[in-house]
């Protein structure tokens, strides 16, 4: 009885994870000012800004941040394709923020370009995942 009862209360656990993944796909739930906090990382780290001081606001801002020499990164992805950025130098800067009911967080990537020691481009990516 008490595997049944399991069983069963696991096989809830995914449903309901699953229809939470659902949601946030299309939109449904998530972060309702993703747009706002776009916008405030590229304020925050404008073209032409030494990377130095880019990685100081980012990590200000709670995000852990990497130097990453001559690699390329995703900037779109197309249902499972992917669209790459050419090699480059860039810092990379991870954070994951909130959740979604137990089972989701946001996890906001970040890459920004470098050319000349200073801002060149910033890449920004927001993707649900489990928690």
């Amino acid at each position: 009885m008490k595997t049944r009862i399991v069983f069963i209360s696991f096989i809830w656990f995914v449903v309901i994870a699953f229809i939470f993944m659902v949601l946030f796909f299309f939109g449904i739930i998530g972060p309702k000012d993703e747009g706002k906090e776009r916008q405030e990382i590229l304020n925050l780290v404008p073209v032409g800004l030494p990377i130095p001081e880019a990685k100081k606001r980012m990590e200000s801002y709670g995000f852990k941040c990497e130097w990453v020499e001559n690699k390329e990164f995703a900037v779109e992805h197309i249902g499972v394709q992917q669209k790459m950025h050419p090699k480059a130098d860039f810092l990379y800067c991870d954070r994951e923020k909130g959740s979604i009911f137990i089972l989701m967080a946001i996890r906001w990537q970040v890459e920004i370009v470098a050319e000349k020691g200073v801002v060149k481009e910033v890449f920004i990516s927001v993707n649900a995942i489990a928690t």
